[in-house]
């Protein structure tokens, strides 16, 4: 979890005692603002824990009760991506609280020791990080301390510590560059001025984002003018957001600023999809430009009777069996001309007509009559064979 070199001191040999018989003290992890972390073991329970202890130095009643309290806070906070506490006490005057051993780097170490963090690395982190953020303001807990350092990432998890950062630091805090290194680097522009929620969080979690991707660390400029090298444009534009100078122009809260960091995971897929599509679009369009038009022929049929020919409707009936009988077959498309559509010029024949060569069928006519008197045609009757562009007619 924390790094370190292992130091051995009046210091230590205190600690070690205090914590005797339980916890076993092995080294130095690490100093933050208001502690010391060291690595101990878990006699009863033969496992590695954190033991994090108020520094001596700093001691004041406030600070030892914003220490618990601290303690505190990470023991309601049960999630994956922050670390848990197991335990509280004060031994020989000395105030420590005991949570698991994170074996990973931080985020600060991971950097310095790597650069960037892959494009899919830097996005996990972020939404483990907005993940953790979320249920402290959901518990209504302000961390006030977001940065590379309070952030460690094995590669598959990040996880978030150190909740022991005051809302407003004493004068004497003030100056102890211990507290301020790499903690005012990552405040937002209001906190200075006392002012500490939500969105102070957001935009300290924004700049720990951007250094994730690119190894470089926010300028605290607008994001118009800020270095955007090496941030995938769709990361970029989420960032924008929530790197804005003016906390109401920031996103309105960490869960929709993780929901959209983490939606830009999505966007290479839907790009490929999309062009995927129109290529196959296109790829038919151009098929289907190619394919010869169809050569359907199309027919019109109707009685050839007169007006006052009693036995029309038997006529009708006729003309409209045979256009039955011609519309079964694939190549052709007829229909019938009855009742007042025989009133019409030329509505007494088969008009034929097909999509290739109208000119070819144009003098083609099939007629279809009853048994008539006046023009002594036999019965009725009707021969015609299937009609090609090149060749079509038809008798009764």
């Amino acid at each position: 979890m924390f790094s370190g070199p292992g130091n051995v001191s009046a210091f230590f040999e205190r600690l070690r005692a205090a914590l005797a018989p339980d916890y076993e003290l092995v080294r130095e992890l690490g100093s933050g603002g208001m502690g010391t972390v060291y690595l101990a073991r878990d006699v009863r329970l033969d496992s590695s824990v954190a033991v994090k202890v108020l520094r001596p130095e700093l001691w004041t009643v406030e600070a030892e009760t914003q220490f618990v309290e601290e303690a505190r806070i990470l023991r309601r906070l049960r999630h994956a991506n922050i670390v848990p506490v197991h335990d509280v006490d004060e031994r020989q005057g000395l105030t420590f609280y005991v949570m698991d051993y994170l074996a990973g780097d931080t985020v600060q170490s991971r950097l310095e020791e790597s650069g960037p963090l892959s494009v899919d690395g830097a996005r996990k982190l972020g939404r483990d990080l907005l993940e953790a953020l979320e249920v402290a303001h959901q518990n209504r807990v302000i961390h006030r301390d977001v940065k590379p350092a309070n952030v460690f990432f094995d590669g598959e998890r990040g996880v978030l510590t150190d909740f022991g950062i005051a809302r407003r630091l004493t004068e004497e805090q003030k100056s102890d560059l211990r507290i301020l290194q790499g903690t005012a680097a990552y405040m937002a522009p209001e906190q200075f001025a006392g002012v500490a929620d939500a969105r102070t969080d957001l935009y300290s979690a924004g700049m720990v984002i951007y250094e994730a991707f690119t190894g470089r660390r926010w300028a605290k400029t607008a994001p118009n003018a800020g270095d955007w090298a090496g941030v995938p444009f769709f990361v970029a534009r989420v960032l924008r957001r929530a790197l804005e100078l003016d906390p109401t122009n920031r996103w309105p809260d960490v869960a929709s600023f993780r929901r959209r960091l983490w939606h830009t995971r999505v966007w290479p897929y839907q790009r490929n999809a999309i062009g995927i599509a129109i290529g196959c679009t296109l790829l038919g369009l151009g098929i289907r430009a190619s394919m010869p038009a169809p050569s359907t022929l199309r027919f019109h049929v109707a009685a050839a009777t007169s007006e006052a020919d009693p036995e029309a409707a038997r006529s009708d009936s006729v003309a409209c069996a045979l256009a039955q009988s011609l519309d079964r077959y694939p190549e052709l498309s007829a229909h019938c001309v009855s009742g007042l559509g025989r009133w019409w010029p030329g509505g007494a024949h088969i008009a034929v007509e097909t999509a290739t060569e109208a000119a070819c069928a144009s003098g083609c006519e099939v007629r279809a009559s009853t048994r008539s008197r006046s023009s002594g045609h036999g019965p009725i009757g009707a021969s015609w064979r299937r009609a090609l562009p090149t060749a079509c007619s038809g008798h009764s």
